[in-house]
């Protein structure tokens, strides 16, 4: 982007939201999440550019250089993701974390759905008192979308210039529901599917096609060049990036403060309102659905495997002793992905005595007292591929800034 100069500029807020949305992606989304958005995102940023035969003939070939960054940008930032989905698609939709969420749960229309469908939650209500503490990443991003196109000053008479004011009017809505739980105790049930399995990752992607819209029609707009503007935006989006890594930070240190060990829990998902300990409801969540009943084991006992969320402990699981005076299936919180390795005793376990119930490992206990611990082993070549893809991004928004900085901007069509 910085290679093209042109004689007319033409905003660069149009770019910073672009990489900045999907380094929170990256960084803290679902794969699923991170492929359609650059898969969408890709060709809104070369419908962006300058038109092709209204350059001069010096200028087309930085014109070819940009959008061949654009395509090279997208493929490395999406390695790691697309590699996670092409190899166990067949299984899961896998997480940031290594864990999991079902494919028929994660399906790709479920993304662009206005309404996220949770059967388990409407079917059994609702009784938590802590809010899951994890505002959807790309949220406050989309924020910074919103400022680009507010400083670029979109004229009230532009046509797009409603988007915006929505996603303005969306934004902090949207955040209110994702930190609270208060709303539910005074509407209907109907409410509830708009919480917890999908955290309105369908809602920020309709907002996030709707801000870029509008930054994009700014971009068209006359910009105010003023210095002070463009150091404002550039400082905003590192302090939004930073806010990502601390909502990170709230996903695990809010499963650490919430999370207890649950023994002896029922697996008949249609007692599990009489639990309100949040972090087994997190678990539980999509037992209600039909696809799910059909479980390998009947497990007798639910473990639950803290997961240490802040300073040494962060990502680090914790043991747990478990009494199993007869015997039998033990139901754990630990995923059933490939990466994790369930261990009983110090020993890693393995079928037939490792099952899988429901999305969660079962293990089958001899009589007496053991200790369960767990460990997660990430894929070699995927964690080769995300730190490309994380080199990459971090290229991309530093090349970003610096053009925010020097005042550079793409050619004006």
């Amino acid at each position: 982007m910085i290679l093209l100069h042109a004689r007319d500029r033409r905003t660069i807020l149009v770019y910073a939201p672009w990489l900045a949305m999907s380094l929170a992606n990256m960084g803290g989304s679902h794969p699923i999440t991170s492929v359609y958005s650059v898969l969408i995102l890709t060709p809104l940023f070369l419908l962006a550019l300058p038109k092709y035969r209204e350059l001069p003939p010096k200028l087309r070939g930085t014109f070819w250089a940009a959008v061949a960054f654009a395509l090279v940008f997208a493929t490395l930032v999406d390695l790691a993701s697309a590699y996670m989905l092409a190899k166990f698609s067949p299984l899961v939709g896998a997480s940031r974390s290594g864990g999991l969420f079902l494919v028929r749960s994660d399906a790709w229309w479920m993304r662009f759905f206005p309404l996220p469908f949770d059967k388990g939650s409407l079917i059994h209500g609702t009784h938590i008192d802590t809010a899951y503490l994890e505002l959807q990443l790309n949220m406050p991003l989309l924020f910074t979308a919103g400022l680009a196109a507010a400083l670029a000053r979109v004229r009230r008479s532009s046509p797009l210039a409603p988007f915006l004011a929505g996603a303005a009017v969306a934004f902090p809505v949207l955040a209110f529901f994702s930190l609270s739980t208060l709303p539910w105790h005074f509407v209907p049930k109907l409410l509830q599917l708009i919480q917890f399995p999908y955290r309105l990752i369908s809602y920020c992607n309709l907002m996030l096609l709707a801000i870029l819209l509008a930054a994009l029609s700014a971009g068209r707009e006359k910009l105010a060049r003023k210095p002070g503007e463009r150091t404002l935006i550039a400082l905003v989006a590192v302090a939004t990036l930073m806010f990502c890594g601390f909502a990170i930070k709230l996903v695990h240190v809010g499963a650490t403060k919430t999370s207890k060990v649950a023994v002896g829990a029922p697996s008949d998902p249609s007692e599990q309102e009489v639990y309100k300990d949040f972090a087994f409801y997190a678990h539980y969540t999509l037992f209600g659905l039909p696809e799910l009943k059909k479980a390998e084991v009947a497990a007798s006992k639910w473990v639950e495997l803290p997961l240490g969320g802040i300073g040494p402990e962060y990502g680090f699981i914790k043991p747990v002793s478990v009494s199993v005076p007869n015997g039998g299936w033990v139901r754990t919180s630990l995923a059933a992905f490939t990466w994790n390795k369930l261990f009983v005793d110090g020993k890693e376990v393995a079928p037939p005595a490792l099952l899988v119930h429901g999305s969660r490992y079962a293990v089958k206990l001899a009589p007496g007292e053991h200790v369960l611990s767990a460990s997660i082993v990430p894929d070699p070549t995927w964690l080769l591929l995300r730190s490309i893809s994380f080199v990459t991004l971090a290229l991309g928004t530093l090349l970003c800034f610096v053009s925010l900085f020097r005042g550079v901007s793409p050619a004006r069509s």
